[in-house]
């Protein structure tokens, strides 16, 4: 069997996606999913116009009269690349304020997961 792996690069793709997840899941369902931010701290500087931003993404399910952002949570403030080059033994401190700033300010998260229910 083959696996199809298909990246949502654009609004239009987005909004698609969103209205076939709307169409199978069962009313009263949930719907798990994340996307990628370009407003992140660790994508400052690079040219990522393909990813949409947290308030773009709560403004194209907002359009879809069954759905509802149930929860949003942002994921990871510094860059993997981070982790991967602190010392070993900061790796603990370090996720523990990375957990904190991700609470406090998820419009900066590299990953921001909602959890969207279908009326």
């Amino acid at each position: 069997m083959k696996i199809k792996v298909c990246l949502l690069t654009t609004k239009k793709n987005i909004m698609k996606a969103l209205k076939e997840f709307n169409r199978v899941c069962k009313p009263n369902g949930t719907i798990i999913l994340d996307i990628v931010n370009p407003k992140s701290l660790s994508s400052l500087g690079s040219k990522k116009d393909s990813y949409i931003t947290l308030n773009e993404f709560k403004e194209m399910v907002s359009l879809i009269p069954d759905l509802e952002i149930r929860e949003c949570f942002g994921r990871r403030i510094l860059s993997q690349t981070a982790f991967e080059k602190a010392p070993t033994f900061l790796l603990g401190l370090i996720d523990k304020i990375d957990k904190k700033m991700s609470k406090l300010f998820p419009i900066y998260c590299v990953r921001i997961y909602f959890s969207i229910k279908k009326g």
